[in-house]
């Protein structure tokens, strides 16, 4: 490259700044439209896949599966019926795998409480780089992101959201203590609060702890009547909505165990032989349902890339109207600067040397339009695992 005509081609897009400003932006954003799309698409694909394929089989309510599948595997709020722990026993016994219970109701701080078995965190892999596994009635494992929202360690306390202000069987928050948090997994388990089954039903209130009979006293608020042999208790009766060593033996269901909800149950099949019998049994006429997350989030990804499709026709359009718009300024620009030109030829320069400077300028622009789009895309990208959350 001569540099004399480097050293013009510079000098010339210095003064004519706004010109070069226009040129950069329009090329940029033809770039960039599609350059980001394709990379958050396959960022989403690779997400929500991965999830997906590690989950073979999702057992839930009938109703949407989709709703099903991004509930259960990425904790979205959505409405969908509970099952029963009466499904979730009789599986055991139907089939050879492991079954793993959800229960997602609730949140602590705006993040999703799920309440759930050791079991889950063997199956995700799933080991605490600080404290332990949840393993009594209100304990939490928190993911990595809440650790460092909240500010939480194992040893500190956390509230779960309220639940029902008029129900006075509902506790209106619960304490939960902070047992152990998670490694940073760049999945939906770094916004999750695990605890165990227990613990999301005392939050629901079908599980709950008070004064026992014998301790109670009559003037004690709550006791309606107390005889030598009576206790009777009122609405009002003060619960425990913390758990210590003092009280966590008070508390009890007053609900059919096997009638005690459920969001959804995951079930690891031993082989592909016992997942396809387990969908047979579940799929039969029933209330349940059995589906494979990979299939659902496929269906759901092929509506999105129909999406894609519109937006990658959209960027055909932009990149045709920014090649037209740089030809024209071309153009014009050579019409202005004739005169420039002659007054190159008239000092001695090679014949190709005005198509070398007009080139020159715009192999520039063409540069500084690509870093400028990669860097785009590239903040782009680091921001859309939060993109990500609202989507799933």
């Amino acid at each position: 490259m001569n540099m004399g005509l480097l050293h013009l081609a510079t000098r010339r897009i210095r003064h004519e700044w706004l010109q070069a400003v226009v040129l950069v932006l329009c090329i940029a954003v033809s770039i960039f439209l599609p350059a980001t799309s394709t990379m958050l698409m396959s960022q989403y694909n690779e997400g929500l896949m991965d999830r997906a394929a590690r989950t073979p089989v999702v057992i839930g309510s009938r109703g949407s599966r989709f709703d099903l599948v991004l509930s259960s595997l990425y904790f979205r709020p959505v409405n969908i019926d509970p099952v029963s722990m009466a499904v979730l026993e009789r599986s055991e016994q139907e089939i050879n795998g492991v079954l793993v219970p959800l229960h997602l109701e609730h949140t602590a701080q705006g993040f999703p409480v799920v309440g759930t078995t050791t079991d889950y965190m063997f199956q995700r892999e799933l080991v605490p780089v600080q404290g332990t596994v949840p393993v009594s009635l209100g304990e939490a494992l928190v993911g990595a992101d809440v650790a460092s929202s909240l500010g939480l360690a194992p040893g500190n306390t956390l509230r779960t959201d309220m639940v029902n202000l008029h129900d006075l069987s509902v506790p209106l928050s619960v304490e939960l203590k902070v047992c152990g948090v998670l490694p940073e997994t760049d999945t939906p388990d770094d916004q999750a609060v695990l605890v165990d089954l227990q613990t999301t039903w005392l939050i629901s209130g079908l599980l709950h702890g008070h004064v026992e009979p014998q301790d109670a006293t009559e003037d004690e608020e709550g006791v309606s009547l107390k005889t030598d042999s009576v206790v009777v208790f009122n609405p009002a009766l003060d619960q425990y909505n913390s758990i210590d060593m003092e009280n966590i033996g008070s508390f009890h269901h007053h609900v059919d165990p096997d009638k005690l909800p459920l969001s959804a149950i995951l079930l690891y099949p031993r082989d592909a032989k016992e997942e396809t019998l387990a969908r047979t049994r579940i799929n039969e006429p029933t209330l349940q349902q059995a589906v494979i997350p990979r299939r659902v989030i496929d269906d759901l990804l092929a509506q999105v890339f129909k999406v894609k499709r519109i937006l990658d026709g959209l960027s055909i359009v932009v990149a045709t109207c920014t090649g037209i718009l740089v030809v024209l300024v071309i153009t014009l620009s050579i019409r202005s600067r004739r005169q420039e030109h002659r007054t190159l030829h008239m000092i001695g320069c090679a014949p190709g040397a005005v198509t070398g400077l007009v080139s020159i300028e715009l192999l520039i622009v063409l540069l500084l339009s690509i870093l400028l789009a990669a860097g785009a895309s590239l903040v782009a990208v680091a921001l859309a695992p939060d993109l990500l959350r609202l989507i799933y």
